[in-house]
């Protein structure tokens, strides 16, 4: 027999909750043994120990290049630290706000937000598709980063002998051997701090497209409303004086639904932002904090070289994460900014005036757009992040003249 699984909104998130378990970062859903699960609840501390060794290393490694006065190599390990505390106010916001996690997901498996009718179905299953394949892309992206991460202290090192890995060892790196023994170390954290973050980006990013596609399944089904199959039954029956609503019994609960529905994805919102809502803050803030000190190195490097690539990818994967938040929460606003226009487009003169009442009661509702904000000042939208790119192209335009001056 052909399986008919019906599609579901919580199937977006199985690429990035897979990868974010197979990291340790967050709980299993559903442990098959108890054996699998005890070895699960050892594993996920060295994970955040993992984290937490990676920071440390490096914040060692600043500390003691600032007290030989060695700037320039303690901003190479100063660039990847607010990242990596970024990974662990996300981590924390995630696991610590489980017990929230786990009533947006249940609200995902819920059959308010389900398919209703076969077009509702398309739109969910090519969204699922859509957020499976941004997931993957995403990773990619963070794999070429970490190739180029892995590469860069190895030309280094071709280039000058006297260089070294921006981490702390407990042993000199004076020969190609134990520069190699300390990269491979360096590098065995990446699957952690990199694939791991990205997923977590992904994750966020998916739950604010989640209201996105729910708003987008409310506009299209309250436009098609008064679509009825009993209105033309009736016209053969010369009963065209008879409102559409009176007729066909179903458009009151649709209705009711649909207004409910649209309250879900409010109070869905409103929670998502009390569990993430720290953590995008810090993201803003270190994305702006890196900006500075990547933008300088860059401004000094020769552009082909493989040390200004890996800064410039990196520096791009930086506002990647950014774009995801800001693309999706802008596209919240905009899908419940229209979410009037789809009851004018509906057929709603065939609506008797007492229905035309709930209406009106309704789209004054709706009045207001969702604008998910951070701190409540600054709104996940697509002008935030052209704001931060000006911001940022200023800056390396600024360094560069400097540099030519000099």
């Amino acid at each position: 027999m052909e399986n008919t699984k019906k599609v579901q909104p919580f199937d977006a998130f199985s690429v990035s909750y897979k990868i974010l378990i197979l990291c340790g970062f967050f709980k299993l859903m559903r442990p098959t043994t108890r054996f699998r699960y005890i070895c699960f609840q050892i594993y996920r501390p060295l994970s955040f120990l993992i984290v937490l060794v990676f920071i440390v290393q490096h914040s060692i490694y600043a500390v003691i290049k600032v007290m030989d006065n060695k700037l320039d190599k303690a901003l190479d390990a100063f660039i990847l630290i607010p990242p990596e505390l970024n990974l662990l106010s996300k981590l924390l916001a995630l696991n610590l706000h489980s017990s929230t996690v786990d009533k947006l997901n249940d609200v995902m498996r819920d059959s308010i937000f389900d398919a209703r009718n076969q077009e509702d179905e398309i739109i969910l299953t090519k969204f699922v598709s859509d957020m499976h394949q941004l997931t993957k892309n995403v990773e990619i992206g963070m794999g070429v980063a970490e190739i180029l991460y892995i590469l860069s202290p190895i030309f280094k090192r071709i280039y000058d002998p006297a260089s070294t890995i921006a981490s702390y060892y407990p042993f000199k790196l004076d020969n190609w051997g134990r520069y190699t023994i300390a990269l491979l170390m360096d590098c065995s954290f990446l699957p952690w701090i990199g694939n791991g973050h990205v997923s977590l980006d992904c994750l966020i990013g998916i739950y604010y497209s989640q209201a996105t596609i729910q708003l987008k399944l409310i506009k299209y089904n309250l436009e098609h409303l008064f679509d009825s199959d009993e209105r033309n039954k009736d016209n053969s029956r010369n009963m065209e004086h008879q409102y559409i609503d009176v007729v066909d019994n179903t458009i009151q609960e649709r209705f009711e639904h649909y207004v409910e529905r649209y309250s879900k994805v409010k109070w869905y919102l409103q929670e998502l932002h009390k569990v993430f809502s720290g953590a995008i803050i810090y993201q803003f803030a270190s994305t702006i904090i890196i900006a500075c000190p990547v933008i300088y190195k860059i401004s000094f490097m020769d552009f082909f070289s493989v040390q200004c690539i890996y800064l410039t990818v990196y520096l791009i994967m930086l506002e990647i994460q950014i774009v995801l938040y800001c693309y999706y929460g802008g596209l919240v606003e905009y899908e419940s900014i229209s979410l009037n226009d789809s009851l004018y487009m509906s057929d709603w003169m065939s609506a008797s005036p007492k229905f035309r009442r709930q209406m009106l009661i309704a789209m004054a509702q709706w009045s207001r757009p969702l604008t998910p904000r951070v701190a409540a000042i600054v709104p996940l939208s697509l002008n935030t992040v052209i704001a931060m790119l000006k911001f940022i192209y200023s800056l390396y335009t600024a360094l560069i003249s400097t540099n030519n001056i000099n």
